[in-house]
């Protein structure tokens, strides 16, 4: 068993010039203007007025790295495009043993977070030990699987373009989210306030969250370039 730390890969990130110009190109065709001055002020106007559907013509694409109970959150945006490695196929006991995302819920120097992390890990080793031996036995992927638990990794590519990627921020990023979630939403969140500020920078998040169990936000987060 490998316990080990959610991460997320921006898959070809687009470069900000281009999603600037195709977003003011898309949007001019409306008021039937020609481009003056500055793309951004031009854009968040559109945005300010509630115009968003103009910034659906851009996307973003991640790699996520994370539980299982997390996609099962993710996977309700519909209005996104998934694909997900497969428990049905993926025969774990011949790819060196399970992996599990560590909880962050648990994380706290407490004496009662370490108790909950030792039970929790307890449980994902039986788990796993539970899997390898139906496996043994005969049982396929697909039936082993039943024993494993919400915690246990998974990779999913999720694409959405930036209006729904807004929403996406607006929802997972909130206090009342849940804790693994936000563990992978405001990284990402930073990531595009960072690198396509006139998208996201006003979009609100739980900065105590941050503050507490997201110290460096880099961390968590790389890009994969096609170039």
């Amino acid at each position: 068993m490998e316990i080990i730390k959610p991460r997320i890969i921006v898959d070809g990130p687009p470069s900000y010039e281009k999603m600037l110009s195709k977003i003011e190109s898309a949007g001019r065709i409306c008021y039937q203007s020609e481009p003056k001055g500055d793309p951004e002020k031009f854009i968040r106007g559109i945005i300010n007025s509630g115009h968003t559907s103009v910034i659906e013509h851009e996307f973003l694409s991640f790699k996520i790295i994370c539980s299982r109970g997390v996609t099962h959150e993710l996977v309700r945006h519909r209005i996104a495009s998934y694909s997900q490695e497969s428990q049905r196929y993926v025969n774990y006991e011949k790819k060196n043993g399970v992996q599990f995302i560590d909880p962050i819920q648990f994380s706290k120097p407490t004496k009662e977070s370490a108790i909950l992390f030792n039970i929790w890990s307890e449980a994902c080793l039986y788990s796993e030990q539970t899997y390898d031996h139906m496996i043994k036995l005969g049982a396929k992927p697909q039936e082993a699987r039943l024993v494993l638990n919400n915690s246990c990794k998974t990779q999913i590519e999720m694409t959405l373009d930036l209006r729904s990627l807004q929403n996406f921020f607006k929802l997972r990023c909130a206090k009342d989210a849940d804790a693994p979630m936000k563990e992978i939403a405001i990284p990402m969140l930073k990531y595009c306030q960072d690198k396509y500020p006139v998208f996201f920078s006003d979009i609100k998040y739980d900065t105590d969250f941050e503050k507490d169990y997201i110290p460096d936000w880099k961390t968590y987060i790389s890009e994969h370039n096609y170039d």
